[in-house]
């Protein structure tokens, strides 16, 4: 009986160990993957900070271009003004 006894511990250890051993080695795999993921989605944060970089740049870009526009808007009106003023003035003169 103690030997049976004495089987019956060392069985209880071998699977002790084997449990463990699988256990380790799920967790490391695990813990792999979730340095894995970590690593990912480190990089995904770092894409999409470049990618609102980008848009506050367009959108920068996008406010010097309307202001030049508007400027170009208001020369050009300058422009048709005088063209305007010079026109009736020599209309003015062709009259006397």
């Amino acid at each position: 009986m103690e030997k049976a006894l004495q089987k019956r511990v060392t069985f209880l250890e071998q699977e002790k160990e084997k449990l463990l051993s699988e256990f380790n080695a799920e967790l490391a795999l695990k813990e792999e993957v979730y340095t894995q993921t970590r690593i990912e989605l480190s990089a995904w944060k770092l894409e999409m900070q470049n990618a609102l970089n980008d848009i506050e740049s367009l959108k920068k870009e996008r406010d010097d271009l309307k202001a030049q526009v508007e400027g170009y808007i208001v020369s050009l009106e300058a422009v048709v003004l005088s063209k305007a003023e010079i026109e009736e003035e020599m209309h003015r003169m062709k009259k006397y």
